[in-house]
């Protein structure tokens, strides 16, 4: 994965105007370069190993 992968996913998920959050699920560890481009797309990385964890928690804000 690549930090333009990000930005594809932002444009995407603007584009179709849906959800609250973007998120980008991983399965592991990801380039300090996608990273930060997440950070700067408003992006949120989650490993798939805690995504429900991840879930659960946003059901509760």
């Amino acid at each position: 994965m690549a930090a333009a992968d990000v930005c594809r996913l932002t444009d995407a998920a603007r584009y179709l105007r849906r959800g609250d959050v973007t998120v980008l699920v991983t399965a592991g560890a990801v380039s300090a370069p996608v990273r930060e481009a997440a950070m700067s797309a408003g992006v949120m990385l989650v490993d798939s190993e805690r995504l429900a964890w991840w879930a659960d928690v946003r059901r509760r804000d």
